[in-house]
């Protein structure tokens, strides 16, 4: 399930599972593509503000590119 924060002036969307042991809140979070832990942010769609959070084996299949679920939350949530 998507969620998203704002953190000095970022918007962060990135995924949580409700069956993993992270904390909803906090700076480590699971990968949007493979739910791998990380806290490495990658701008979403060359988007200066928008960032999700991606770990280092997923950053070259997720950089530069639309992923209809995160278009579908920010549409959802008016981001």
């Amino acid at each position: 399930m998507l969620h998203h924060e704002i953190l000095k002036d970022k918007l962060i969307i990135f995924y949580h599972s409700k069956n993993k042991s992270l904390p909803i809140d906090g700076w480590i979070h699971n990968c949007f593509i493979c739910e791998t832990i990380s806290s490495k942010l990658e701008k979403y769609d060359n988007s200066q503000d928008i960032y999700s959070i991606v770990c280092k084996d997923c950053k070259n299949e997720f950089i530069n590119k639309k992923h209809a679920e995160i278009e579908s939350y920010i549409k959802d949530f008016n981001l």
